[in-house]
């Protein structure tokens, strides 16, 4: 028997185009830090905040310091 999986699926939009995601799919996200890309594995509570897994750590980025993303 199959089991039940719950997961969440958000909706990013920066200027006119919008995509939407769910938790455990990639994203590359070029920041006034860098570029990174990595696997969502969370969103903050408020919306303002997310979170990816690069790999060997998690890297929290803040949505007013998102140049770019897509869908990898």
């Amino acid at each position: 028997m199959d089991t039940l999986k719950i997961y969440q699926e958000y909706k990013f939009k920066k200027g006119g185009s919008e995509f939407h995601i769910s938790e455990g799919e990639k994203l590359k996200v070029k920041t006034d830090e860098g570029i990174f890309e990595g696997v969502l594995t969370s969103v903050g509570a408020f919306g303002d905040d997310f979170h990816l897994d690069i790999g060997d750590e998690s890297v929290k980025i803040h949505c007013d310091k998102v140049i770019d993303i897509i869908p990898v």
